[in-house]
């Protein structure tokens, strides 16, 4: 692989890779360093790359593999911080907004207690928007778990989010 192919292939799928190593890290330049070392990991095997049929598959699974390191390494760091908050939210009028952050803090916290399996999976189905072929590959399962571990995750923060709002109905 040359410098251009890799250029062209790898360069525009940073943002995406940075997106799910924030995920993991809540420390921005945590995130960037993984996505650097990604970049890096996948620059020294680049002769092995040729081969490799989708390569935002494997990226992202070099890039996911090395947060998961990186947070065994560092656990008692990462242990409760919730992930950065990388996206800006449309303009709403104040209530609307406030409702707005206030679920999405909830939902932050709920995804954040799924299993690993299921966070990652939710995420780059839900966030990252790959196909779920694509989400087999970078984490190494078969479609049809990965399909299940969707399901599961998205009805538990869903049956969460129920209690949470009804409990605050009813009072």
């Amino acid at each position: 692989m040359t410098i251009e192919e890799y250029t062209h292939r790898l360069l525009p799928i940073r943002d995406k890779l940075f997106r799910l190593a924030c995920r993991f890290l809540p420390d921005a330049d945590d995130a960037r360093d993984m996505v650097q070392d990604a970049y890096l990991k996948l620059w020294t095997s680049k002769t092995q790359l040729d081969d490799v049929k989708n390569m935002e598959a494997m990226a992202m699974a070099v890039t996911r593999n090395l947060c998961l390191d990186k947070l065994k390494s560092h656990a008692s760091k990462y242990r409760s911080e919730a992930p950065a908050d990388y996206q800006n939210p449309d303009y709403q009028t104040p209530d609307r907004h406030f409702e707005h952050q206030e679920v999405k803090q909830w939902i932050k916290r709920l995804v954040i207690t799924l299993p690993e399996q299921q966070r990652t999976v939710m995420h780059l189905r839900d966030v990252e928007g790959m196909e779920m072929d694509q989400i087999a590959l970078v984490t190494g399962q078969t479609p049809n778990a990965a399909r299940v571990n969707l399901s599961r995750a998205r009805k538990r923060v869903k049956e969460e989010l129920e209690k949470i709002y009804s409990y605050e109905t009813i009072s």
